[in-house]
């Protein structure tokens, strides 16, 4: 057994909602994540595995601490989940005369529950590609460049990540700012990855990443990439909320661990994440400084197993959504909703 180590710190609580239902938050480390290289001899006598999610456990059934029966949202596995339009909101946190303002090309929408989902997933009969379906309101290219103008950014990525095992899995999109001399969107899948940061208690993976499938010429990896998937982008004349453009992305499924009918992706969530430089180049001292991705928006989470869908339902109110590129480890705030670090949602009885 490797020696104990302090990933999950004190960063857990114990709490109850309005009405009376069990609230645990707490770092989910179970993906054993770290980053190549930081421990040589692979004992964590320095860097310790286990990349810390926020992760939300909340109680779905029984009595609540009012002495009343307690409802909210099953955890059997679905295909897909929607999204609240305008809440691709930039600045993220915006304080003083600075206001947010929704960022269309950020922002994941459905036009209902049940119908057109912020994000959804397929899984072919005999199990050789997973397919990977967002909704954001606006690609066009009108769209991209107002949020690239919006945001500051180089790049744009729209991120769906899951956990399947001990392995966080992801399958993503990833469109250039013209300005770096490619226009065209690359899409990738993989393992999710770590960029390690140290402290008085040792290193730890502070940010996860979601490495692309190729790099600009002349740009160093600094973790290893990811594969190269086929995909598109679909767009109406006129993109909007109710009329949104849909990323479509078929993944080799021996590329995410080869699920099968009877796997369980658990918490499967979308990301959309503004980046001055490519995740895969992210370095150790950019991470140290918080040079990293920021999430815009994202809607989490569900579980999907093929062969045992069960009737849909919207995204949960208090659900969470990401870390950021962490952000790739990335994403950062409020407990319940969009966050530096990633979110795992799960249910208790």
């Amino acid at each position: 057994m490797p020696p104990g180590n302090r990933n999950l710190a004190d960063f857990f609580q114990v709490n109850f909602d309005s009405t009376g239902a069990a609230e645990i938050v707490y770092d989910d480390t179970s993906n054993l994540l770290f980053q190549p290289g930081t421990e040589p001899n692979g004992n964590q006598n320095a860097d310790h595995k286990g990349a810390a999610l926020v992760t939300i456990a909340r109680q779905n059934g029984g009595p609540g601490l009012y002495g009343t029966d307690v409802t909210g949202t099953s955890s059997a596995p679905i295909s897909g989940q929607g999204d609240a339009n305008g809440d691709g909101l930039f600045p993220v946190i915006a304080g003083g005369t600075l206001s947010s303002s929704n960022v269309a090309g950020m922002d994941f929408v459905s036009n209902s529950a049940l119908s057109n989902h912020a994000n959804q997933l397929s899984l072919s009969n005999d199990n050789s590609t997973l397919t990977v379906k967002m909704s954001v309101a606006d690609l066009s290219a009108t769209g991209l460049a107002t949020a690239f103008a919006s945001t500051g950014g180089q790049y744009l990525s729209y991120i769906t990540r899951w956990q399947m095992g001990d392995t966080i899995w992801y399958a993503g999109v990833e469109n250039p700012n013209p300005t770096t001399g490619s226009t065209l969107p690359q899409f990738f899948a993989g393992p999710a990855q770590s960029i390690d940061l140290c402290s008085v208690s040792g290193c730890t993976p502070h940010v996860l990443t979601y490495p692309e499938g190729t790099l600009p010429a002349g740009t160093t990896p600094n973790v290893a990439l990811g594969h190269i998937e086929t995909g598109g982008v679909s767009c109406p004349t006129s993109p909007s909320a109710t009329n949104p453009c849909t990323v479509t992305i078929t993944v080799n499924a021996t590329d995410v661990g080869s699920p099968t009918q009877s796997s369980l992706l658990e918490e499967v969530g979308s990301y959309s994440f503004a980046s001055v430089h490519p995740q895969a180049a992210l370095t150790n001292a950019q991470a140290q400084v918080d040079d990293t991705p920021l999430e815009i928006d994202g809607v989490c989470c569900f579980n999907f197993q093929a062969n045992n869908l069960a009737v849909e339902v919207p995204e949960a109110p208090w659900a969470p959504a990401l870390f950021g590129l962490g952000a790739a480890a990335i994403a950062g705030g409020v407990v319940l909703r969009k966050r530096r670090s990633a979110n795992r949602p799960v249910h208790i009885n």
